[in-house]
């Protein structure tokens, strides 16, 4: 019995297998040079394409009024006291809604002082004489009084100032 062999590829099936092969080969090469290319031009749409920080920026806040908030006399951790005197500087949009509650006939003050104050006492009445005299210390509690200030505000408060500081 006469075993049948394969039949041998014909120099048209040869050819059109290698071609195929290139083909394979070429697609991967041209795949590697595209994606980089790819990868640029969608980077560079998208630094193009994003919002601007300024669109997605709130309105300019604008310096209102200052409000002087009475002095008050506070225990320091190490038993010393601190005579404290803080104005707050509103914005302009906080200092205006204020102002046509009191064109309404409200009779209250601009803000109400007690959350800055009770801030500023819990800032300071945990810092010790010695750590508000050494240098920095009064700039370093005065950030953090102004961050909670600042917080319980909730952006109606810009900055704050210290009118009075007199340590016994």
């Amino acid at each position: 019995m006469a075993t049948l062999a394969p039949p041998e590829p014909t120099a048209t099936e040869a050819t059109a297998a290698a071609a195929a092969a290139a083909a394979k080969k070429g697609s991967r090469k041209r795949l590697v040079l595209a994606l980089p290319v790819l990868l640029v031009v969608a980077a560079a749409g998208w630094m193009f394409l994003k919002p601007s920080p300024a669109a997605n920026a709130t309105e300019k806040v604008e310096p209102g009024p200052v409000v002087q908030l009475d002095p008050i006399t506070l225990n320091l951790s190490d038993g010393h006291y601190l005579k404290l005197g803080l104005a707050l500087q509103l914005t302009k949009k906080a200092g205006d809604e204020a102002a046509s509650h009191a064109a309404e006939g409200a009779a209250a003050p601009l803000v109400d002082g007690a959350p800055a104050l009770d801030a500023a006492i819990s800032v300071l009445g945990d810092r010790s004489y010695a750590q508000l005299l050494a240098p920095g210390g009064r700039a370093k509690a005065k950030a953090a009084a102004q961050a909670l200030i600042e917080k319980r505000y909730e952006g109606k408060v810009m900055e704050v100032y210290l009118t009075q500081f007199v340590m016994q």
